[in-house]
Parts: structure tokens; sequence; C-alpha cells
């Protein structure tokens, strides 16, 4: 059987586009694939679209301060939810302890929100929502401190929302 297409493998990958961050656009065909390879969490920002989102990933508790996200957003603004974990220990002897967290967001420097929650026993959620407007070039840093230092406890951050104007 002859095939389909007179290119080698090699030109039909080099000719799918790709977003500024290397990922393919979400309409390629080998989009599913890119995915199961690809690591979403870390500091960064992504667009499919226009939805946008950015999850820290697990980050254990410490008394130093430590960067969850860190990024600039593009051309259009962006409305969308903030979500932040206080940490927790994944078992079933320790999950209804935990520690205190606190957050600091950074729009370009300037402090535009603090925010806490504990995973104790208290009379404060253990997580926190947010809606927040981030404006068009934007440096967006998301940093956080805990009370104490145990790596077995573990929170996260996340951003999730909707680009306009691009």
């Amino acid at each position: 059987m002859a095939p389909i297409s007179s290119y080698t493998e090699k030109q039909v990958r080099d000719l799918i586009k790709t977003s500024e961050s290397g990922m393919p656009y979400p309409d390629s065909t080998t989009q599913s694939t890119k995915n199961l390879t690809v690591n979403h969490t870390g500091p960064d920002i992504h667009y499919i679209g226009n939805r946008v989102y950015a999850f820290s990933g697990a980050v254990a508790q410490s008394t130093s301060e430590q960067t969850l996200l860190d990024f600039t957003s593009g051309s259009g603004y962006i409305v969308a939810t903030l979500t932040m974990t206080a940490p927790i220990m994944m078992d079933n002897v320790h999950i209804g302890s935990g520690g205190v967290r606190g957050w600091q967001l950074d729009f370009n420097g300037q402090t535009v929100g603090l925010y806490k929650a504990t995973a104790n026993p208290e009379n404060m959620p253990a997580d926190m929502e947010v809606q927040i407007l981030i404006p068009p070039f934007t440096a967006v840093t998301l940093v956080c401190i805990d009370t104490t230092d145990n790596a077995n406890f573990l929170g996260t951050a996340n951003i999730t929302g909707e680009v306009f104007n691009a």
C-alpha cells in the first residue's frame, strides 16, 4: 500500500504549529499525546485558546518564603479564580492536622493580596478561593510561608481563568 503522504514523519512534526511555549495548538492531531509528556505544574501560566491555568504542584510546609507562581501575563486581561490550600498530610491518621499558611500576591512587585488559611481545627477554612483580574503584561508572583517546617504536609495554589481582548 502506498503512503498517504509523501512527507516523512519528521517533516509532518515540523509542520505542526506550536505556541510560544512549544505546545501544539489544541486543534493539533498530536495534542493528546503531547499532553501526556508535559509537566503542567510549576510557576508558569499556560494558555489553551482563551483559557489560562497555572498549577503550583504540591509544596511542602516551610518557614522560608517559597515562590508558587511566577509569570507575566500576555496582551489580554485575565479574569480568574485563585485557589490556595493550606498544607495537609494525605493519610488517614494525619488528615485532621495540618499547618497554617499565608500567601502574598504581587502584581509588578506591588502587593495586591494577602491571604491566610489553616488545616488545623480552627475557625478558618483550609482553603481560599479568590476572584482576581490580571491586567495585560503584568508580572504576577504568588509566594507562601508557613508557621512550621514539615516536608510531609503539602499545599497547592492554582489559577484558572479566561483571557479577554488578547
